[in-house]
């Protein structure tokens, strides 16, 4: 029978701490992904709606209405990307998560009116249904923004296999008096 072969201890210790940097290069890389996919839907979105504007200014005579909730969705998109950016930040530094009163209604239809260019793309129709009178909610208003741009985006990409007739993406909120739940379909 061998003896079994030992292993001098700086030999060890080397191997764990280059196993420790590979799991920390591959969560950084899990995160940078991450990142990359939150920031770059509301950049698609400002790249999007600022061909849509140029569009519009080359008509003799462009619809200034049109123009301005354009330039409103770019700023909201800015704003987004802003926050991800910033929520990333304070989870890099390690900062509390900020808590404050969520109007559910409001973050569905802001998380809905980000993704709007690419689920019209995708020929998905959405059929929101907020519910008045709604409890507001202590939550963090982007991170729960985020869920809901990711699902719908989620949803699309899934639909994407199906014919265009049966992309329907609905979103609606029941309040049972005690829970708050969303629902997507």
């Amino acid at each position: 029978m061998q003896k079994p072969r030992t292993v001098p201890l700086a030999v060890l210790a080397q191997t764990q701490a280059d196993l420790a940097h590979a799991g920390r290069i591959a969560t950084l890389g899990e995160l940078v992904a991450s990142i990359a996919h939150e920031v770059s839907q509301p950049l698609s979105a400002i790249a999007l709606d600022s061909h849509s504007a140029l569009r519009w200014l080359s008509h003799p005579d462009p619809d200034h209405d049109e123009l301005r909730a354009i330039a409103e969705r770019v700023a909201a998109q800015a704003q987004r990307a802003a926050s991800v950016l910033s929520r990333v930040r304070k989870m890099a530094c390690r900062e509390q998560t900020t808590f404050c009163e969520v109007d559910l209604n409001e973050v569905v239809n802001d998380a809905l009116s980000f993704v709007h260019g690419e689920l019209d793309r995708n020929q998905v129709e959405v059929e929101a249904t907020t519910l008045p009178g709604l409890p507001t909610v202590q939550a963090d208003h982007i991170q729960i923004q985020q869920v809901i741009v990711n699902l719908a985006l989620n949803a699309s990409q899934a639909m994407h296999q199906m014919s265009a007739r049966l992309r329907r993406l609905r979103v609606s909120m029941e309040d049972d008096e005690l829970h708050v739940r969303r629902l997507c379909r």
